[in-house]
């Protein structure tokens, strides 16, 4: 059981840490945020923004929530199911990026 939940915290630490790097990494090649209302230009960038959203998604929820928990005074339950959310799709890009090297 005990390894099931470091496994589990382990799958959420490197989904996190992906969507960060794939944040972090956009900001740095586009000098500005990625977002979940930008229209992209063209075909290709639709398709890489697409990509970006699905990796990077934990983060921008994450910043989002607490922005508005802390800046805007929104209700704790607010906060709470946003990280929930932030969290579970966190999992679920560890679980794939593991299934994907283990496959390797």
């Amino acid at each position: 059981m005990l390894f099931q939940l470091a496994l589990l915290a382990y799958m959420v630490a490197i989904g996190f840490t992906l969507a960060g790097l794939a944040v972090s990494a956009y900001r740095l090649f586009v000098a500005k945020g990625l977002r979940f209302d930008e229209q992209p230009a063209s075909v290709p960038q639709a398709i890489l923004q697409t990509i970006l959203l699905v990796i990077g998604g934990p983060v921008l929820i994450s910043n989002w929530v607490m922005n508005a928990w802390l800046v805007d005074r929104r209700p704790g339950a607010v906060a709470a199911m946003g990280l929930a959310v932030s969290g579970f799709w966190s999992f679920c890009s560890g679980l794939m990026l593991l299934n994907i090297v283990v496959a390797m």
